[in-house]
């Protein structure tokens, strides 16, 4: 489900109702609304870079990423099984 709202503090005032019970637990993740671009405005403060997008994951998923780029530079694969 994905609803729009406006932040106030700490509280969060949706657009529309959610049709969730009142007192109800839930997960929020943040996404800033992408704002319209123009020639006066910098919105690539406000847009996450791929760079960025993995730096909260830990070392050794750097690790594995690597060993499957190497695997795919060597041409390695394994079989599928029938």
């Amino acid at each position: 489900m994905r609803v729009q709202g406006v932040i106030h503090g700490t509280k969060i005032e949706l657009s529309e109702d959610p049709g969730l019970a009142d007192g109800a637990e839930v997960e929020v993740i943040l996404l800033p609304r992408r704002l319209p671009e123009g020639p006066t405005q910098d919105v690539s403060v406000n847009r996450p870079t791929a760079a960025g997008m993995l730096a909260h994951l830990p070392s050794e998923v750097d690790e594995e990423i690597e060993a499957i780029l190497r695997d795919r530079a060597r041409g390695s694969f394994r079989e599928i099984p029938r």
